[in-house]
C-alpha cells in the first residue's frame, strides 16, 4: 500500500541560505528537517509528501520550499504560500510552477480580515489557469466567503486547511457545522485527507465520490505518482463527509505550525 503524507512543513538548518522571518516560531531541536521527514517517513512506511510552505516561519519566502519540490521531485511536491495583496502574485505562482515544478498555493485570509476580495480572486483565478490546488487557510468566520469563491471558481479544487482551523478552535461542533454546510448546500465533498476537506462545487445531481476515489484523486492532483488507499474512519451522518484523523508526521499536533 502506497501512503503519502499529504500535508507536512520542513524547515532548513542553513537559516543563512533560507533565514527565518523575524519572530519565526522554530520547532524543537532535530524535529522539521528534510532529514527527519525521511526518517519519520520510512519509519512509518511513507512513500511520499506533500511539503507546505511554513507562513509562521519563512512568511511568503518559498525558495525553501521550492528547493525541495526541485531536488526532491521524486517524493516531494510542494505548495507554495503568496500574499494575495502583492500585485506580482499570479506572476510569482507562474514562475515556481514553471521553474520549481510547485502543484499548489496556499490561501490566507487578508490581515484585514477579508477573503472573497480581488486580490484573492485574481490568486485563485492564476491557479485555476495553471491547474493548482489551493489550500485554503480559514476559519467559520469566513464561511459564507469561501461558499463565494467556490461559486466564483467552479472547476478549481480547494482544500480547507485543517478543516477550517478546526484544531484552534473550542467549539468543534461550529466547525463541523460548518463544513456540513459548505457541503450539503453549497458544494459536494469530492475528496479529503489527513484532517482536511476538499471541496469542488458541484451541480447538485452530482453525488460524492466513493471514499477510495476522493484519495486517489487527491494526490493526483499534488503529485505524479501513483494515488494512496487510506483507512477512512466512518463518516459522521451528520456532516456528509467522512473525517480522517492524522496528525503531521514530522511535527507534533500539539505544536503544529502554520
Amino acid at each position: 500500500m502506497l501512503i503519502i503524507d499529504s500535508h507536512t512543513h520542513t524547515y532548513s538548518p542553513d537559516e543563512w541560505s533560507y533565514p527565518p522571518a523575524q519572530e519565526a516560531r522554530r520547532p524543537a531541536a532535530g524535529i522539521g528537517s528534510l532529514q527527519h521527514l525521511q526518517e519519520t517517513c520510512k519509519a512509518n512506511g511513507v512513500s511520499a509528501a506533500v511539503v507546505i510552505q511554513t507562513h509562521s516561519f519563512y512568511r511568503w519566502d518559498n525558495r525553501y520550499m521550492s528547493h525541495l519540490a526541485a531536488t526532491q521531485s521524486d517524493w516531494i511536491a510542494g505548495v507554495c504560500a503568496l500574499d494575495p495583496e502583492d500585485p506580482k502574485g499570479p506572476a510569482i505562482l507562474t514562475e515556481l510552477v514553471r521553474d520549481y515544478s510547485v502543484r499548489g498555493v496556499r490561501i490566507l485570509t487578508l490581515n484585514s480580515g477579508h477573503l472573497d476580495v480581488p486580490e484573492v480572486r485574481r490568486l485563485w483565478a492564476k491557479a485555476t489557469e495553471l491547474g493548482l490546488v489551493i489550500n485554503v487557510v480559514t476559519s467559520t468566520a469566513h464561511t459564507d466567503q469561501l461558499a463565494s469563491l467556490l461559486r466564483a471558481f467552479p472547476t478549481a479544487t480547494a482544500v480547507l486547511e485543517h478543516s477550517l482551523c478546526i484544531n484552534r478552535v473550542q467549539d468543534k461542533a461550529e466547525s463541523l457545522r460548518a463544513l456540513g454546510s459548505l457541503a450539503h448546500s453549497r458544494c459536494s465533498v469530492q475528496r479529503g485527507a489527513c484532517g482536511e476537506v476538499v471541496f469542488q462545487l458541484s451541480s447538485g445531481s452530482r453525488k460524492p465520490a466513493c471514499q477510495k476515489s476522493w484519495t486517489s484523486s487527491f494526490i493526483n492532483s499534488h503529485s505524479t505518482r501513483q494515488p494512496v488507499r487510506r483507512s477512512w474512519e466512518r463518516p459522521r451522518q451528520d456532516c456528509g463527509f467522512p473525517i480522517l484523523v492524522a496528525a503531521n508526521l514530522n511535527v507534533p499536533s500539539a505544536e503544529a505550525p502554520m
